[in-house]
């Protein structure tokens, strides 16, 4: 029998307890099709000891079966999406062609990854990046952080070509909006949004609140006094106030103002507002808690750009991203619900990546 929990911590980890052997398929307080996730019942991912103040089925909603076969019957009956098995716990959950549906989930389409990646070509050390999350949960901690960066970059369709959402902020003009700034979104990112809802904004006319935002401020690099004197997080609260509306929410918005001030502005898609634990959490004070975690992190994450800049792209050029880029990919990249993250799990199940030179266990 399957059951389902929502909003019942005390029920699902008593049937934790009571199903060891058991098998829990995560996804979001209603059953979304862009994510679900199948975990064996002692992984750690659903099933550990929680903070203070932390729940399990909030959130999230868990649907728990003494069989896999069972539990996947129970989601085809309720749901068009196909559940995909946790990289950490390996379940035995078949793979097929729709087992990646959680990678639709960043933008409500399909993030197709090309899995042919050649082997890692930064070595050294493991970096580690240590992200505090806004609720006070554990703190993500991204281990070998520059693995995770390269693999992005060098894989996903929003990182690579000349169509690329990547390409777009380093060509598009940086006082106004375009058309085809939300193309190149919808066209590497897979948001689908339908332009009517854009268009007002997309006409090409220079905005004053968008030069109000220094072109050069970098997130990480201003000092806080920088940050207090030229009332960053006042000129970007007022930016996102017009870009956000009916039909118009972050996740988007942020794209496409990133687009603008690629140093300065984080994507704030879900996934990444999930990994932050900022939920209901005003936009302005989720960017101040990136910039915070960002500079505490700052050595690791200008190794990475240094890296990264080491190596040559699809395009024939370096890899050169900004810091913020690169911090809001170690968030996203690293969700479960992510287009990589299937990747990165087998990556962690399989192997632990060693560097040229060094034996891989």
């Amino acid at each position: 029998m399957t059951r389902w929990f929502l909003n019942d911590d005390a029920g699902y980890i008593a049937w934790l307890e009571a199903h060891d052997d058991g098998y829990v398929l995560n996804t979001y307080a209603h059953l979304a099709a862009g994510y679900l996730v199948v975990h064996r019942a002692s992984c750690r991912l659903i099933n550990r000891e929680l903070a203070a103040g932390r729940r399990w089925t909030a959130q999230y909603g868990k649907a728990c079966a003494d069989s896999a076969v069972e539990l996947l019957a129970w989601t085809k009956e309720r749901t068009s999406g196909t559940p995909h098995g946790c990289g950490s716990c390996r379940p035995d959950v078949p793979e097929g062609p729709a087992s990646t549906g959680a990678a639709a989930h960043r933008s409500g389409g399909s993030r197709a990854i090309n899995q042919a990646a050649q082997d890692l070509k930064l070595g050294g050390d493991p970096i580690t990046v240590t992200i505090r999350r806004v609720d006070s949960g554990p703190p993500l901690v991204i281990h070998g952080a520059q693995w995770v960066g390269e693999l992005f970059f060098r894989l996903d369709r929003s990182a690579v070509g000349p169509k690329s959402y990547d390409a777009r902020a380093v060509a598009c003009p940086k006082d106004r909006f375009e058309l085809a700034d939300l193309r190149a979104v919808n066209g590497s990112m897979a948001t689908r949004m339908p332009e009517k809802w854009w268009i007002g904004l997309l006409d090409g006319v220079p905005r004053p609140w968008l030069t109000a935002i220094d072109p050069s401020w970098r997130l990480l690099d201003l000092s806080d006094a920088e940050w207090e004197e030229g009332h960053v997080a006042d000129r970007l609260g007022a930016a996102l106030a017009e870009m956000v509306g009916d039909h118009r929410g972050l996740s988007v918005a942020t794209k496409l103002l990133h687009l603008k001030r690629p140093a300065l502005v984080p994507i704030l898609d879900s996934l990444v507002v999930d990994q932050l634990g900022g939920r209901g959490t005003k936009a302005t004070k989720l960017i101040e808690h990136m910039r915070s975690e960002g500079r505490e992190n700052l050595d690791g994450l200008r190794a990475i750009q240094d890296g990264l800049a080491t190596i040559i792209g699809a395009d024939g050029q370096p890899i050169l991203q900004s810091l913020v880029r690169i911090l809001d990919v170690l968030l996203w990249a690293t969700h479960p619900a992510s287009a990589l993250y299937p990747i990165l799990g087998r990556w962690r199940s399989e192997f632990q990546y060693a560097g040229p030179g060094r034996q891989a266990t």
